[in-house]
């Protein structure tokens, strides 16, 4: 197999997983007794695998315990009875995007949610503070929707606008 095949079902895994993931989140109430399912399955979707410029289409993927157990197409993908379905004619499925340099606010988690709208499931934060951090962690916890976020610490910088967010460092102890 040419890397290339090999590289698409890789690719789906993020935005599946994730979609799937959100999906169940969202349906589930901590009050409630409703079960995560082991096995989700999208149905007739159209895959874009972006391995090159084509579109899959006719798809059922299955998810199983947080990855992708088959992609095949519609008339031969046999779904398991007890997986939840999710009727996919009509729309698209593709992998995750990734923004590498962002800002993320220093105050107002509710952009998080403005990057998964747009299918950013992944983010390099440059300028981090401590509460990028926590929104990582209630992120990962599944308190919080957000795209899997990746921070750098504060800037160092010497005379900065807003340092309240800014670690100003001036001596080489300093900076030790």
């Amino acid at each position: 197999m040419s890397s290339q095949k090999k590289t698409a079902p890789v690719l789906l895994v993020a935005c599946l997983v994730f979609i799937a993931s959100i999906a169940l989140t969202h349906c589930e109430s901590q009050e409630s007794n409703i079960k995560t399912p082991r096995i989700v399955a999208f149905v007739g979707v159209n895959v874009v695998p972006m391995d090159r410029e084509r579109i899959i289409e006719q798809q059922t993927v299955i998810i199983q315990d947080g990855s992708i157990a088959e992609i095949g197409p519609v008339s031969k993908l046999k779904v398991p009875s007890d997986a939840l379905q999710i009727d996919s004619h009509g729309r698209y499925l593709m992998p995750g995007l990734v923004d590498m340099h962002v800002h993320l606010s220093h105050e107002n988690e509710d952009e998080l949610i403005l990057f998964l709208a747009n299918g950013v499931t992944t983010v390099r934060n440059m300028w981090g503070v401590h509460l990028h951090l926590e929104w990582r962690k209630r992120i990962n916890d599944g308190d919080l929707l957000g795209p899997t976020i990746y921070t750098t610490g504060p800037i160092i910088d010497g005379n900065p606008p807003l340092k309240k967010y800014y670690t100003v460092i001036e001596t080489p102890e300093e900076a030790e």
